[in-house]
């Protein structure tokens, strides 16, 4: 059996936040707050094989 790694960029700002999924390249916006990060959660537990998450904050907060 072979599998391919995904690895999930996340772009957070105030009010939202920016996903990139990789390999496929895929993009998704989120709002940042209870309902968005419900929707992102959900969103993740629908793809296998998630291998990294990696967070960059933008600006202060």
């Amino acid at each position: 059996m072979s599998y391919t790694n995904r690895f999930i960029g996340i772009d957070i700002s105030k009010s939202s936040f920016d996903i990139c999924v990789l390999p496929e390249n895929n993009s998704a916006s989120f709002s940042n707050d209870v309902c968005g990060i419900a929707r992102f959660l959900a969103f993740v537990a629908q793809l296998d094989n998630v291998a990294r998450l990696v967070l960059e904050p933008t600006g202060g907060y």
